[in-house]
């Protein structure tokens, strides 16, 4: 779903009063015209009410010309907010083809003495007076007769505060004009109230508003013409559109909500089969019943559902309304047009309830039963829930049969304790994933199929379309409260094999994933084997097994979902990567300006620093997670230091990982110093953060000696942070990658025999005779003094033969092989004895180290035990090249990088 986030700009209200049409100032002699203001005001306010013959408002043609600019509060699914006259034609619109009006003026009326605003009292909620401008009537003239019809004082200079415009999907659009005024008397209907902020807020936090929009005017200081700017605002209809091949490869996004509780359900409303029609109708009538607000308050909410749903047991509006704001955007817990079409599609009776819907749809229902919205569920929520599902089922509701069954289902939700337990979120979805808890495909559905608009054919008979399959090319994220991580997939079952010599392994699985690669070896589409022809007998025929099978491929999703932030950084990197010359703009390509490649251009790096926050906090929990020594089996490709090469980089990501890591049959572990003297420190670490959290298995970063604060500040990449993103976002940047930084392993061994670590061989004092000292070291590691053995793995060095003078071989046997590192002046200097030690004590065979140049990008030494890897040629404006280390069916190999 693209969705078009509302659009702001920002005018002086003087020029834009200048271009309106018949435009005149409020003190002409219009302020003299007569109303009819009794009658018409009570008419507005009230339009339920009778006429004084007794007939409803606009109940005749007799009525129309006095109420032809009168907005009915009271609406509907279909229904009209207008009782205009339609002048081509001289009669009226007909009550059950009734539209929004073009136009709508409301008036922001507040007290300058005291802090309060003017509301109406509609049937839906409080909100600002408004009305309908007649046909040949100036937004001026309308807003100047709405004045007078709430205030009795001599007109004010009124001036438009904010245009919000909604196109709707046949092409129309529908614009609110909000006019601000300072008002100091009493209105003149009961219906009527001046409400302080304090009462604002209380009222927007029990819903009584149609929107927070009164709230937002109060909050602005009064108007006046030398600092007053005037508010444009658009929404747009936002589709579900099935990506093609391209689209998918460039991570396009056509079904993402944003915002705090981002939950993306492009998968759900595909797999409701609601097709662009039905969203069209959907949208229509949601702002139909919101008008004129923009979000769906409760009282509407409950007035839609009444009107248009077939409920069944699931009556409860309070319960309902929470549960579609599982989906919502809006913070104050106003329904959004996403919200609201999300949640007819997870009760639409036609909804698989399996794959990424069924993970939606128990989110929904979960929501529906946590009456005190704490995020767990009560035993008496649990057992409201297990009444629903046994009336669903047939099953006896009594409540002794509802108690057995309580019982005995805490341990189904892995819940410690007695029925008093509460149930969490993760342990409902873990439950209901694996199989365990079973039947939640029946709850919440309603009792026919949400259909916004019946088709009939030729001979008057009702069509109801076919629902479609979800949509294939595409997968979506999981919130992430899902228990199983990415990096933890222990609760998926598990089978495995014993081999020959007793020994069990675990047995192969088959994907669930399809994977189409281009010539290039760019990765253009991703399906999962349900959604392909031919495939259904990778997985199971039932929904119910489809959805374990999707919580037990956590890593999968959240690999190939280009909206993740890991993808999306990855996304913003190949355009940093990219030239873009005269010729790609003058095609038309999307593209505004040229640059050079490895540049950003004009482009503004505020959104680069917003995703890499948001890299940051979500890998975190990730390496939080991952022991100080790292445990590995081959293959695996070790790189050295980047120091801020992103270029080099891209080299070796086309070299050895093109397709991706999840696809690339080898692990990659980085030695560290990401960082420092290069120009794309920055660059360099949002990609390795962001390849970890997409590949958390197969990408492993070590700690190096510059990811140290300390060491940041001496050399560039604290003022790289500061230049790109300025001081204050630049400060939260650095802090929130030395975060990272704290947790990472120090060390990693693979296959049992090869000991890979930044520095080198640390002090036999700090070991305790085992490396396995190396994960007592703390978490989070911030100094020196934290842990001296941290430090000695990452700033330790071999001494090398050519520099062994007689007075340093004397104090390199006298302390078995170590001496004060005094280039550095931080740690010691390791000799061929002192590495002999080491391997011996610890079983292994070699150490590959990193954090020193060579020419050739790597150096083996101490008798072929040590290899020294760097991984960033040209470095200080040197000439070595650049390589890297395999270490694959018992060999280790160099590879180094061509960069001419």
């Amino acid at each position: 779903m693209s969705h078009s986030a509302p659009t702001f700009i920002f005018l002086s209200p003087f020029n834009f009063r200048l271009q309106e049409k018949d435009a005149r100032s409020v003190r002409s002699s219009h302020r003299k015209r007569k109303l009819g203001i009794s009658v018409e005001t009570e008419r507005f306010l009230n339009p339920s009410a009778k006429d004084p013959n007794g007939n409803a408002n606009g109940g005749h043609a007799g009525d129309v010309e006095s109420l032809s600019d009168v907005l009915v509060p009271d609406l509907r699914f279909g229904s009209s907010v207008s009782g205009r006259t339609t002048a081509e034609n001289g009669g009226t619109t007909s009550p059950s083809k009734k539209t929004i009006p073009s136009r709508v003026v409301a008036l922001f009326a507040r007290r300058r003495a005291i802090s309060s605003c003017l509301l109406t009292r509609h049937d839906r909620g409080w909100w600002m007076p408004f009305l309908t401008p007649k046909a040949e009537e100036s937004n001026l003239d309308a807003a100047l007769r709405l004045y007078k019809r709430v205030s009795d004082e001599d007109s004010r200079e009124l001036e438009l505060r904010k245009i919000r415009t909604m196109h709707l999907p046949e092409g129309r659009s529908s614009s609110i004009y909000i006019y601000s005024c300072v008002l100091d008397g009493q209105p003149k209907s009961k219906l009527e109230r001046w409400f302080d902020s304090k009462q604002l807020a209380q009222m927007l936090s029990k819903l009584q508003l149609l929107n927070r929009e009164p709230v937002e005017l109060l909050r602005e200081p009064v108007f006046s013409k030398s600092t007053s700017e005037m508010a444009f605002q658009e929404i747009f209809m936002p589709k579900v559109t099935p990506p093609t091949d391209a689209d998918t490869a460039n991570g396009a996004n056509y079904s993402a909500l944003t915002g705090p509780n981002a939950i993306h359900f492009g998968a759900l409303v595909q797999a409701a089969g609601f097709d662009d029609h039905d969203q069209a109708e959907i949208y229509k009538e949601f702002y139909t019943a919101s008008f004129p607000s923009d979000v769906m308050n409760f009282n509407t909410f409950k007035h839609v559902v009444e009107s248009n749903l077939q409920m069944g047991i699931y009556n409860s509006h309070e319960d309902l309304y929470r549960a579609f704001g599982e989906f919502s955007r809006d913070t104050d817990s106003f329904l959004t047009y996403d919200a609201f079409l999300a949640g007819l599609c997870a009760m639409n009776p036609s909804t698989p309830h399996g794959g990424i819907p069924a993970e939606l749809r128990c989110r929904f229902m979960f929501r529906y039963y946590d009456a005190n919205n704490d995020r767990v569920l009560n035993p008496q929520e649990f057992k409201r829930l297990l009444r629903d599902l046994r009336s669903a089922r047939g099953l006896p509701v009594d409540e002794a049969a509802i108690e057995t069954e309580a019982q005995g289902a805490f341990a189904i939700f892995d819940i410690q304790g007695d029925t008093s337990s509460d149930i969490p979120l993760d342990n409902f979805l873990n439950a209901v994933g694996h199989l365990r808890f079973r039947g939640t495909s029946s709850l919440l559905r309603v009792q026919s199929s949400v259909r916004t608009k019946k088709v009939e054919d030729d001979r008057g008979a009702v069509v109801t379309p076919a629902r479609k399959r979800p949509a294939t090319g595409r997968l979506f994220p999981l919130n992430a409260a899902v228990s199983v991580s990415s990096t933890d997939l222990s609760s998926s079952p598990k089978t495995t094999t014993r081999k020959s010599d007793g020994e069990e392994v675990e047995s192969y699985e088959l994907a669930m994933h399809s994977v189409k690669v281009r010539r290039s070896g760019i990765l253009a589409d991703v399906q999962t084997l349900w959604d392909m022809d031919g495939s259904t007998s990778a997985g199971s025929n039932t929904g119910e097994q489809q959805f374990k099978l999707n919580l037990c491929r956590m890593n999968s999703i959240v690999s190939f979902n280009m909206r993740n932030s890991g993808n999306e950084m990855l996304g913003g990197l190949r355009f940093f990567e990219k030239e873009i010359t005269a010729e790609d703009v003058a095609q038309n390509k999307g593209l505004k300006s040229v640059k050079p490649a490895f540049d950003w251009g004009p482009t503004s790096l505020d959104k680069f620093a917003e995703c890499l926050l948001e890299v940051c906090k979500a890998l975190k929990p990730i390496v939080q997670k991952e022991p100080r020594l790292l445990r590995l089996k081959a293959p695996v490709y070790v790189l050295g230091d980047i120091h801020g090469n992103y270029c080099d980089l891209l080299c070796f990501e086309k070299v050895l990982w093109r397709m991706g890591p999840v696809l690339t049959p080898a692990s990659f572990l980085f030695l560290g110093d990401y960082v420092d003297r290069g120009a794309h420190g920055v660059e360099v670490v949002a990609y390795l953060f962001a390849q970890k959290f997409l590949a958390p298995d197969r990408m492993l970063l070590l700690r190096g000696n510059h990811e140290l604060r300390n060491v940041q500040k001496n050399f560039t990449f604290y003022e790289e942070c500061r230049r790109k993103f300025g001081e204050s976002t630049g400060e939260r940047v650095w802090s929130a990658i030395n975060d990272i930084f704290d947790y990472l392993p120090i060390a990693a061994v693979i296959d049992d025999e090869i000991f890979c670590v930044h520095g080198g061989v640390p002090h036999y004092k700090l070991l305790n005779g085992t490396i396995e000292t190396i994960n007592k070291i703390p978490k989070p590691l911030k100094s020196e003094a934290e842990s001296p053995l941290a430090w000695e793995l990452m700033w330790n060095d071999p001494v090398g033969t050519d520099r062994i003078t007689p007075d340093l071989d004397r104090l390199l046997q006298a302390d078995q092989g170590f001496t004060p590192n005094n280039r550095r002046g931080t740690g010691h200097f390791f000799s061929s004895v002192a590495l002999d030690l080491f391997l011996k004590a610890n079983g292994l065979s070699h150490v590959i180290r990193a954090h020193e140049m060579k020419q050739a990008g790597f150096q083996i030494q101490q008798d072929g035990r040590l290899l020294t890897v760097f991984s960033s040629s040209g470095y200080c404006n040197n000439t070595n090249e650049a390589a890297c280390i395999l270490v694959d069916r018992r060999r280790l190999r160099t590879i180094r990088l061509d960069t001419s």
